[in-house]
């Protein structure tokens, strides 16, 4: 093949190279122009007034985005009160503080909150769900599991069987209480249950702060942790009615004079990808892309 072949072949070939490029390129330009259009039509078909909801579901850990979500709905003039629908079995104890506090802010903001429970709202789950200034449970719903659980595992005989021997240097004497390899004295585990304790008083407070019904009484069932069922919760003073989401529409209409015809806007807490994370992480675009067009920043996505 002659030189001059040659050199027509390598310049074919990165033509090509080159059209490729262009054309892909021309897609991600594409596609962000779509997303921007799709996050700016979102924006502007919010109503004038609406009512948020957000659904605290699955394990509770500590979210900074979803905190910055409920903080956005306590600033939006528009959203006139919050709904929220947990169904949880709970979590780290400070997701469910951080959860707790975040709605308060909302109702301290002027806007009412609404807890309605599903198949399960136990433990940090019913925590969050204490922020509510009107909270319904369904009669079999899962509720109560009022208190803290360390979960600790001793392998200490097994490492002794195979031969192993655990070697920790540490800075302090408790300091390795909580590893599977330590042996703990009947001292380490007064002072595990200690912190068990204090953490339980705070839980308490938050029970008898928000829920000032409850007698002494009421309190005492709940405080070995026990698992309640929606209706022997409401006899518990724990919630304020069998029912869900029409209950809370009617009590916000009764109560605030909100109107059912309101429309009802739902956020998401769990951050979502943006499309150039999508592209780079190679992920599958389209069916993620065409559901992240209905996401604007913080707040996020409307369902009706």
């Amino acid at each position: 093949m002659s030189a001059s072949v040659q050199d027509f072949v390598a310049a074919l070939r990165l033509d090509r190279s080159r059209r490729r490029w262009r054309l892909f390129a021309l897609i991600l330009f594409v596609l962000l122009v779509i997303s921007l259009a799709g996050t700016a039509e979102y924006k502007t078909a919010l109503p004038k007034s609406y009512i948020a909801q957000i659904e605290i579901t699955g394990m509770m850990t500590h979210s900074p985005y979803a905190e910055g979500v409920i903080d956005s709905i306590s600033k939006d003039k528009k959203a006139k009160a919050l709904m929220v629908f947990v169904d949880s079995p709970g979590g780290t104890m400070v997701g469910g503080m951080k959860l707790f506090e975040a709605l308060r802010r909302v109702s301290d903001s002027g806007k009412p909150v609404t807890v309605y429970m599903g198949t399960v709202a136990a433990s940090a789950g019913y925590l969050a769900s204490l922020a509510g200034d009107y909270v319904v449970a369904n009669e079999a719903t899962l509720t109560g599991s009022v208190g803290v659980l360390m979960p600790l595992v001793d392998v200490t005989e097994l490492t002794d069987k195979i031969g192993i021997k655990s070697d920790e240097i540490t800075s302090g004497a408790l300091k390795a209480i909580t590893s599977p390899t330590y042996k703990r004295s009947e001292s380490d585990r007064a002072h595990l249950q200690e912190v068990v304790n204090k953490l339980m008083t705070i839980f308490l407070e938050k029970v008898q702060s928000r829920r000032p019904d409850m007698t002494e009484d009421d309190i005492a069932t709940i405080r070995d942790g026990r698992v309640i069922i929606g209706a022997e919760a409401l006899k518990l003073h724990m919630v304020d009615a069998i029912g869900g989401r029409p209950e809370v529409r009617k009590w916000l209409e009764t109560e605030h004079k909100i109107s059912q015809d309101i429309p009802v806007i739902t956020f998401e807490l769990e951050e979502k990808s943006s499309l150039m994370n999508e592209i780079l992480e190679g992920q599958s675009l389209l069916p993620k892309h065409l559901k992240a067009l209905f996401y604007g920043g913080a707040l996020a996505i409307h369902k009706p």
